[in-house]
């Protein structure tokens, strides 16, 4: 197949996934909710990484985003009982009919018309009773339409994305009446939902407001797995070991320059970092933002701060500058989504951020067109000294915020919606939403559901995460079911199944993460502001690198020119959202 064919595919299926791809989650309809276990979505992201988040390439199938956060350090919740679920069907084939606005297709226009194409919202018509019926907008749409429809008063039952698209937030989205409080329903209402919630500590703040309010149903995001990557086989060739230190790792850059002409011996991203803090977690710092020119923040001893203000932030902008100098760092402003596997694939590079399709069984017989005997694996944190625990950066509990089902006012039956919304947290709707039919996509294997040739082995051979794309649709409300990680189901091996533990130790910290909600007012603020500095800040770190600018000289300038920007303001609206998040 042309590659061309195989990014066009992925495009269209990345955008179906990633904008609307719901999961799978919970216990059997008259069964208590069955708790996700910590590795949760490793399988979508070991297959691929988010595009904006993770570096990726067409190789690489976006996972889910790893959206929303939690605390830097989860209090403990005392045990709750499990809740009986409810009795399904919930009325007579098709007497009750509920309607949902979300993103769908590829850019450009929508790949689908309805979602009951798909098995997952086949099974949930037949197991509940219930109608659905599908507004979908393509995602460079969905803002401006889902906007309209918020301005015209004629809402849909649901619609999902509300942290996305309705920027005045939460709360106002609960004050202005268009969607509902759903906390004094879920208990009764979704008990096989909110047994999944209690399983997972963190989440209930996650999917509440400052003020106790619960706007959506929201299943638990995908963990994005990404890591450092290095060439083995160079390591072998020149006697090298895998490095573990800053200076080592320098060391081997500079071999690797020397030996094999590579024009980026390390492959660097435009972020300067690589998803999960990867490469600058050694320094402790959080430099972890979003799109180009936005903002990451720290919290040291409760107070939060800009990730420029860290103390590790000099020292590392040196390296990365004498990286530069060096020769060891060429292209990195042009390293973003969609084409790390390019300079992995002809020799360009030795060591790079991504995902652990490069350590497959048949990466290298379908793309490598290098000149040597292609092996790469999984290299853990370099860090400053030998051993060194990393303190951020690790894998913490979050919700897909994205693919959050919010219950708008306009619906007139809560209770019904929502015991609609906890199918998907039944055993039943966990199997639909990932597994599609039985004995189509999948048949059970000593109790583990495990997915047929038409799936592990598809016909058009572009893989299991492409496969499960076009064969099962998406945009359910639950979370991933745990056989998804089954290694049967993901066709791992060994290399790729030790990427987890070798990216993620158990002495990887969560610490230094900034939460919380800005309210309507400190949003307008902040992006009064922010912007601005961000944009400031990349441009410095650009000349830092490009060694235009002495990062030594001018560092205290550069950040006294942010507070005269506005970063007081900034780290005021951040420190109050955080403390609020903290007393929920």
């Amino acid at each position: 197949m042309k590659k061309s064919m195989l990014i066009a595919l992925f495009l269209i299926a990345a955008m179906v996934l990633a904008m609307f791809a719901g999961c799978g989650a919970a216990p059997q309809a008259q069964s208590t909710a069955q708790s996700a276990p910590e590795a949760a979505a490793q399988e979508v992201a070991s297959e691929a990484e988010t595009a904006e988040a993770v570096e990726t390439d067409p190789q690489q199938a976006p996972s889910e985003p790893d959206s929303a956060a939690e605390p830097e350090e989860l209090p403990e919740e005392e045990p709750v009982s499990a809740r009986e679920s409810i009795q399904y069907p919930l009325c007579e084939p098709g007497e009750v009919e509920f309607s949902l606005f979300t993103s769908a297709g590829g850019m450009g226009g929508t790949s689908v018309e309805t979602l009951d194409i798909y098995p997952s919202f086949q099974q949930a018509e037949k197991a509940t009773g219930i109608k659905m019926t599908y507004n979908l907008a393509a995602p460079e749409a969905t803002e401006t339409k889902l906007n309209l429809i918020v301005a015209s008063g004629d809402f849909p039952t649901f619609f999902t994305g509300l942290d996305m698209y309705y920027v005045s937030g939460r709360s106002a989205a609960i004050e202005d009446g268009v969607v509902t409080d759903l906390a004094p329903y879920l208990d009764e209402c979704a008990p096989d939902y909110m047994n999944f919630v209690d399983e997972n500590p963190g989440m209930k703040k996650l999917i509440s407001t400052d003020e106790g309010e619960i706007p959506f149903v929201a299943p638990k995001a995908a963990a994005s797995y990404s890591g450092l990557s290095i060439r083995k086989d160079w390591l072998d060739d020149l006697g090298l070991e895998v490095p573990e230190t800053y200076d080592e790792l320098t060391e081997v850059l500079d071999a690797f320059k020397k030996a094999y002409g590579c024009s980026d011996a390390m492959l660097l991203s435009s972020k300067f970092c690589g998803e999960h803090d990867t490469l600058c977690a050694g320094y402790n710092m959080n430099m972890l933002r979003g799109n180009i020119g936005s903002l990451a923040f720290e919290v040291i001893d409760g107070n939060v701060e800009l990730f420029c203000q860290s103390n590790g932030f000099v020292d590392y902008m040196k390296m990365l500058a004498g990286w530069k100098a060096n020769g060891y760092i060429t292209h990195y402003l042009e390293i973003g989504p969609f084409n790390v596997s390019n300079y992995v694939a002809d020799d360009s590079c030795g060591v790079w951020v991504g995902g652990n399709n490069y350590f497959s069984d048949d990466w290298a017989p379908a793309y490598y067109s290098g000149s040597y005997d292609f092996k790469a694996i999984p290299m853990a944190d370099v860090t400053k000294t030998p051993g060194e625990a990393v303190e951020l950066g690790g894998l913490e509990v979050s919700i897909d915020g994205e693919h959050a089902w919010s219950v708008t006012t306009a619906c007139d039956d809560v209770e019904m919606a929502l015991n609609w919304l906890n199918w998907w947290y039944t055993e039943e709707g966990c199997l639909a939403a990932y597994f599609g039919n039985e004995g189509e996509h999948y048949t059970m294997v000593d109790g583990t559901p495990i997915f047929t040739d038409l799936i592990l082995h598809d016909p058009s051979g572009y893989g299991v995460f492409f496969a499960t794309a076009i064969q099962l649709g998406a945009s359910t409300p639950a979370s991933q079911h745990p056989a998804r990680l089954d290694p049967r189901n993901t066709l791992e091996n060994e290399v790729q199944q030790s990427c987890k533990d070798v990216w993620f130790p158990e002495n990887r910290g969560t610490a230094y993460t900034c939460y919380g909600d800005m309210t309507a007012a400190e949003s307008e603020l902040y992006a009064a502001k922010a912007g601005d500095i961000g944009t400031y800040v990349e441009e410095y770190m650009g000349k830092v690198i490009d060694g235009t600018t002495d990062v030594e000289a001018t560092y205290d300038e550069m950040i006294e020119n942010c507070y005269a920007m506005g970063l007081q303001d900034v780290l005021d609206v951040k420190q109050a959202a955080y403390d609020r998040y903290l007393n929920r």
